[in-house]
């Protein structure tokens, strides 16, 4: 092992090198090795250099020059970092989308306060062109500022990260601070273009301000609002619904993604054509109708992500233009006793929890001194802080008037109708995506509604003055409530969808794993890589043990073979195919247990549709010691979560990789739950892992 004790040039690894047999022994399962470099002559040819060496190699190795070789790891960095960018990207466009929601709501609003003084702009003689362009040119300047303190910024922590990594020593150290003239052209134009087109929807409603509106108090920007012109609006409707079917019907994700908002454009204008109010609610009824789509319909995973996104996107529109709608009723409800409840909890979780980490950090400051000092004296500050802000919350809980008692029959209320209202929607969606035993929550649903609603009229009514003009203020105007609670329901938005998708996968993993496994223990590496391995003996051992009905083995490796039809390197798993069939279910599409043996093969369903491979198939993979076999489809299976896309023989196996230890272990048991404690807890000392197979879905 060696490593430099100064420099941390490779971010944390160790080298560790051995001599020629023993890396032959262990490091490559001992059948020779991973690759071979050659040194030729200074005035060799190199054309024929490879044409000698290309006549003696077997055909399953390559052989690439340096440059060749420089050029793939390249690539292959470049393929890391094209994905990390487009992670990136993706960030970027949603952080974007966010700003140039706020940035409008803010002219909006700023516009909307300067009626009057826009309005004596046209009284003395400004033409609504003029007063468009000079909305325009506040942009442009907010814009430039923008664009020129954001980049210095992004530039100044660049450099103070690249400083911070090199004080550490982590990372190679020399790289400069690349800054490309296209860098910065893209900054000037994204933050420019976002602001200018941001405004550019304020800045025309601007010009339709009359000169009237110097006098009048009470002057609002208007909204151009279509004529009313049911025939047109009918045929654009039916041309939208079109366009979306035919979206569908070609099952290609990028044409959803083009025609889907298409679609929603045109749906929404034919319906504002037909009727105004209705236009009002109709993209959040195009969104809603692509979500019901995207559930009940059998697109596959590209279209259906497209479809979903077009959708998410839609609604959250179509949520934004009724919300000026909802915002008086709501402030109504809100400014009563949920929002007094609300800042009341809400302020006791805020005192609490960082009472509850200033007294861990005591303890852990009692405990060692030295090392609890700078954690204490770092956060104490911002503990005090939102402390603070948690009894601030509930002063004005009590300021709008309400008393501990009024609180906690408030909050008993509150969780009645929200129960409610949770049980009646799952049941009205359960019948929809065809779970019509769902539908039994939704009485109970009503029935605790009703409760609630009964409830609610024992609280007290009476609030205090600055309550009641708070709630009356935010109900005078409800587009302008609508549009700052905009930049907030984007956070929130966000946030909500990635809990909720992080959940859904691990539900979905676990879910997939309950169904899968059917065995009664797993024993694995205590590591995640998939290539960690245990020796074999420990599976020899369990056997052996009268607790013990059954052991499976299970092996895998990334570059397993090569299938010699499409020169493609595949990896895969191997076991012993049929005594898995009692440990994991991998929902076989379908097996023939009859063609199991040493040259079977079972493959995912979606290597078989790209290869055109049924039951009995045969074709042949190529193993990296040049070894070429024959294998035989015994079974095509649809869930890839255990077994990955492929797994052949481990009998196979064995004869190619003679070296090889098992990756993890399946064990069934003689009586349901029979833990074999001894030998567990022998071999977990030694860094492998035994736990219910059930408790993987958990785990996982």
């Amino acid at each position: 092992f060696f490593a430099s004790p100064d420099e941390n040039l490779l971010v944390g690894a160790k080298i560790v090198v051995f001599d020629t047999p023993t890396a032959l022994e262990y490091i490559n399962g001992g059948i020779g090795y991973a690759r071979v470099t050659f040194e030729i002559a200074p005035d060799a040819d190199v054309s024929d250099v490879l044409n000698r060496l290309g006549g003696v190699l077997p055909d399953s190795l390559e052989l690439v020059t340096g440059e060749q070789l420089v050029e793939e790891r390249e690539a292959q960095f470049n393929d890391f970092i094209d994905q990390f960018r487009t992670f990136l990207i993706v960030f970027a466009f949603i952080i974007l989308a966010v700003s140039a929601f706020v940035i409008f709501n803010v002219f909006t609003i700023l516009i909307g306060q300067r009626i009057r003084e826009l309005g004596l702009l046209r009284a003395i003689g400004a033409s609504g062109a003029q007063v468009t362009w000079a909305l325009l040119g506040e942009a442009l300047l907010v814009g430039v500022f923008a664009t020129v303190v954001g980049t210095g910024l992004g530039i100044g922590f660049g450099w103070s990260l690249r400083e911070l990594l090199g004080s550490l020593d982590f990372g190679p150290s020399g790289n400069d601070l690349l800054i490309k003239p296209t860098t910065i052209g893209a900054g000037v134009i994204v933050g420019i273009g976002v602001t200018m087109s941001s405004a550019i929807a304020p800045a025309l409603r601007a010009r339709r301000i009359s000169p009237m509106a110097a006098l009048r108090e009470d002057a609002r920007l208007t909204r151009w609002v279509p004529p009313l012109n049911p025939v047109l609006g009918v045929a654009i409707t039916l041309v939208s619904w079109g366009v979306l079917s035919v979206a569908l019907l070609s099952k290609d994700w990028q044409l959803i993604i083009v025609l889907g908002p298409l679609a929603a454009v045109g749906n929404v204008y034919g319906v504002r054509r037909v009727n105004t109010a209705a236009g009002r609610v109709a993209t959040l009824a195009f969104g809603g109708v692509m979500m019901l789509f995207s559930l009940v319909l059998d697109l596959g995973t590209g279209p259906v992500l497209a479809l979903l996104g077009v959708a998410a996107i839609t609604t959250f529109l179509g949520v934004t233009s009724v919300s000026p709608l909802l915002a008086k009723p709501v402030s109504d409800v809100i400014a009563r006793w949920p929002l007094a409840i609300m800042l009341g909890v809400i302020g006791v979780f805020l005192i609490i929890g960082p009472v509850a980490g200033f007294l861990l950090l005591l303890v852990d400051f009692a405990k060692d001194p030295l090392a609890g000092l700078a954690p204490l004296i770092m956060a104490t500050p911002f503990l005090v802080l939102i402390a603070l802000v948690g009894r601030r919350a509930v002063d004005a809980s009590f300021i709008m008037g309400w008393h501990w008692s009024s609180v906690v029959g408030g909050v008993v209320v509150f969780l009645l109708g929200l129960t409610g209202g949770v049980l009646a929607l799952n049941g009205l969606l359960g019948a929809i995506t065809g779970e019509p035993a769902d539908l039994v929550a939704v009485p109970i649903g009503i029935v605790l509604l009703v409760l609630a609603r009964v409830a609610n009229s024992g609280l007290p009514r009476r609030m205090k003055a600055n309550a009641r003009m708070a709630r009356e203020n935010a109900g005078r105007s409800p587009r302008r409530t609508a549009s700052a609670a905009a930049a907030l329901m984007i956070g929130l938005a966000l946030v909500s969808t990635a809990s909720v998708v992080a959940a859904s996968f691990k539900a979905t993993f676990a879910d997939i794993l309950d169904e899968s496994v059917t065995s009664d223990w797993f024993i694995s590496p205590n590591q995640n890589n998939p290539e960690a391995s245990f020796s074999s003996s420990l599976a020899d051992d369990l056997e052996t043990l009268a607790e013990v009905e059954t052991v499976v083995r299970f092996r895998f490796g990334f570059e397993a073979y090569r299938t010699v039809a499409d020169d493609k390197v595949r990896d895969s798993s191997a076991t012993d195919l049929a005594a898995s069939l009692d440990h994991l279910d991998p929902d076989f599409v379908e097996l023939d247990e009859s063609l199991i043996g040493r040259d079977a093969i079972w493959i995912h369903e979606d290597m078989a549709d790209d290869l055109g491979y049924g039951l009995g198939s045969t074709f042949d993979i190529a193993f990296p010691a040049g070894q070429v076999e024959t294998v035989r489809v015994s079974g095509i299976y649809g869930d890839s979560s255990i077994y990955g896309n492929r797994v052949i023989s481990l009998d196979l196996w064995r004869d190619v990789f003679p070296t090889s230890q098992d990756q993890f272990v399946s064990v069934t048991t003689v009586d349901e739950g029979a833990v074999c404690t001894a030998m567990l807890d022998l071999y977990q000392n030694e860094g492998i892992i035994a736990e219910p197979a059930g408790a993987l879905s958990v785990a996982g």
